[in-house]
């Protein structure tokens, strides 16, 4: 994912890389995950735990520029979200450690 400006977010995908035999709906998701860090400038397991509320959390089902799913984690260098890892294939959990440890890694 890049940047356009400090607020606006651009949300390209530079590079998407999927496992031999993975599932090519995980790819879709991952890059879905990703977007939703970067769109929000945050974790997209925000939109997760508020739809687990449910009541008027459910609206956000409407939307189609977000996957609240956990996995996708924003990368953020001095306070700007300057990019985002999303991971799809396992469960959501896991798929979140894997994206932290990605952008752990880019530290």
């Amino acid at each position: 994912m890049t940047r356009r400006g400090k607020d606006r977010p651009a949300a390209h995908t530079r590079w998407t890389g999927a496992a031999s035999g993975s599932n090519p709906a995980s790819t879709t998701s991952t890059r879905q995950k990703a977007e939703t860090a970067v769109r929000f400038r945050r974790p997209s397991k925000f939109f997760q735990d508020a739809m687990s509320q449910a009541g008027i959390h459910l609206r956000l089902l409407g939307m189609s520029n977000l996957l609240p799913l956990d996995g996708g984690i924003p990368l953020i260098l001095d306070g700007a979200v300057v990019g985002a890892i999303g991971v799809s294939g396992m469960q959501s959990e896991q798929d979140a450690q894997v994206a932290q440890a990605g952008a752990d890694a880019l530290r």
